[in-house]
């Protein structure tokens, strides 16, 4: 996230009770959650899935075609996904947690980042 975005937003959730801070958050953890997940369906689609609850009402997963654009969108989320997984970590969120590195898996390995596989798990 842009740092102004991500400084506007800090400043406005600081005002709001915590229980409405955490519902945006986990959200937000969600999409990412849900994405992924979709994304590396596709990178691996022979792979074991985990199951993941459905998203939350108002969560709506980015919609990927095909093989490539879940690359890219793994491209351009990379550091965000780790961002929220580990912030999930941190707020103990551990099926979560466990979920986006799952799903990061094919994508660390087809890329080469083994730190952050490493990481991530």
């Amino acid at each position: 996230m842009h740092d102004l975005v991500r400084a506007c937003t800090t400043t406005i959730a600081d005002s709001m009770p915590v229980e409405v801070q955490e519902a945006a958050l986990r959200r937000v953890l969600d999409h990412y959650t849900h994405t992924a997940h979709h994304a590396d369906r596709l990178l691996n689609p022979h792979r074991t899935t985990a199951a993941l609850d459905p998203p939350a009402p108002d969560v709506r997963p980015h919609p990927l075609p095909d093989a490539a654009a879940a690359l890219a969108w793994f491209d351009t989320e990379h550091t965000c996904l780790l961002a929220a997984q580990h912030t999930a970590a941190t707020h103990q969120w551990h099926a979560t947690s466990w979920q986006l590195a799952w799903d990061l898996h094919a994508y660390h390995y087809r890329r080469g980042h083994r730190h952050d596989r490493l990481t991530a798990w």
